[in-house]
């Protein structure tokens, strides 16, 4: 298995009792429990313990179970492509675009609610295959978009989790291209469908405002006595 994903942690691990019995002095058997993790261990790093399948690296992404969620993703991908320059605010973002679902026609928004039926069903195939193999195969009919890769840039042979969640942070369209709709044929053309949190010109800005809310809850702390966290 993966070392990426295991990690072995010891509980009981005493020794026999003296009176030669494979257990503690309550009677109970000593237990080896093993753990899995998203990330391997590394000194002064932070990890996440994986407790579900589903919750692995290596397991099949799981595509939202809602047709609404997935064209909020692709407008908000749309939004963001179309506004390079402003801030982004998903919340204003939402506000914007719920109007437009609701103005939808019962066939455009079938398109959506389809595609997460057929998603859903899919994803439950995968999981079957993944948890028996360890593997899975491609979707077959939903993908996510990601970065077009730049002219004259080279495939990644070793890609880091990092890499690989940024990667796959685009909205989710319908595959094949003869199935898409108009919107997902337009995200298709894009260069960029993963965007920082705000234009670079905005960070000095975003950093003095955030450091100096922090300045003024240590002083709040200070002055009420409070224990700081």
């Amino acid at each position: 298995m993966d070392e990426l994903n295991i990690a072995t942690s010891y509980s009981n691990s005493t020794n026999n009792n003296a009176n030669g019995s494979n257990g503690n002095s309550n009677g109970r058997k000593n237990t080896i429990t093993t753990y899995k993790w998203d990330l391997p261990r590394i000194p002064g790093g932070r990890r996440r313990r994986i407790k579900r399948d589903t919750d692995s690296p290596t397991a099949p992404p799981r595509p939202p179970e809602q047709g609404y969620l997935i064209f909020v993703s692709q407008m908000t991908t749309k939004l963001r492509h179309d506004n390079p320059d402003r801030h982004h605010d998903q919340i204003s973002a939402i506000r914007r675009i719920s109007p437009m679902w609701h103005s939808m026609s019962e066939e455009e928004r079938g398109h959506y609610n389809d595609l997460a039926r057929d998603a859903k069903e899919e994803y439950a195939e995968l999981l079957r295959e993944y948890r028996a193999t360890g593997s899975y195969g491609p979707f077959r009919c939903i993908e996510k978009v990601r970065d077009k890769k730049k002219s004259g840039e080279d495939e990644k042979e070793d890609v880091t989790v990092e890499e690989e969640h940024r990667n796959s942070l685009g909205p989710w369209v319908r595959i094949p291209y003869e199935r898409k709709n108009a919107l997902e044929k337009e995200i298709d053309t894009y260069d960029v469908v993963c965007f920082p949190p705000r234009p670079p010109e905005m960070n000095e800005d975003y950093e003095r405002r955030m450091k100096e809310s922090r300045a003024r809850r240590r002083r709040k702390i200070r002055e009420e006595g409070l224990k700081y966290y």
